[in-house]
């Protein structure tokens, strides 16, 4: 099975749904903004969204490649600021990261499955799925971004995942990301 994904290009405008539906307005972003996220897919074991931030692939790339800035980016609360592992991520690199789910803390390792400078990082979580950031140059300097977590291929059936409340947790998480992105970014420019 190939540890590829590239997730899909959003069909609706920003500030809906795959389906064309308005999505929720999130505080701190302006519905019908390109910052906001626009979900690209949540099913079949990938969840997707994809939003526009004011920042230069380098920039959101050198918060990515460093494992231990991820929690600056986290919308969903769970990764902690405690980490362990290289500054700079490349291919076959394990770091650990201190995370809280439900209130309770524990410690995970990843493995970086690829990386393409300024474009693309992948990790692969124990259990074997992916969290996966795609980070396309826009003309006007800014860039998409692309976060999905994949559970194709991984060590559960799938049904565990939607049973445990992956899909819903990771589709919240996702978004409150990117919105975090383009807020903090925003502030970069």
């Amino acid at each position: 099975m190939s540890n590829e994904h590239t997730a899909p290009r959003p069909s609706a405008s920003p500030g809906s749904a795959p389906d064309g539906s308005p999505s929720a307005p999130r505080p701190g972003v302006m519905p019908g903004s390109r910052s906001t996220p626009v979900r690209l897919v949540r099913d079949s074991g990938v969840v997707a969204y994809t939003a526009e931030v004011p920042a230069s692939p380098s920039d959101l790339f050198a918060i990515l490649a460093n494992p231990h800035r991820h929690h600056e980016l986290d919308g969903s609360g769970s990764v902690q600021a405690e980490v362990r592992g290289p500054e700079r991520l490349a291919p076959g690199d394990r770091f650990s990261t201190h995370m809280r789910l439900y209130g309770v803390p524990y410690v995970i390792t990843n493995t970086v499955s690829a990386v393409e400078e300024d474009r693309l990082i992948e990790w692969v979580h124990p259990g074997g799925h992916r969290w996966r950031w795609e980070l396309e140059r826009l003309p006007d300097g800014g860039t998409r971004v692309t976060e999905s977590w994949i559970a194709r291929g991984a060590r559960l059936p799938l049904l565990a995942y939607r049973i445990m409340g992956a899909y819903a947790r990771n589709d919240d998480g996702i978004r409150q990301s990117l919105e975090r992105a383009a807020r903090i970014m925003a502030g970069r420019v």
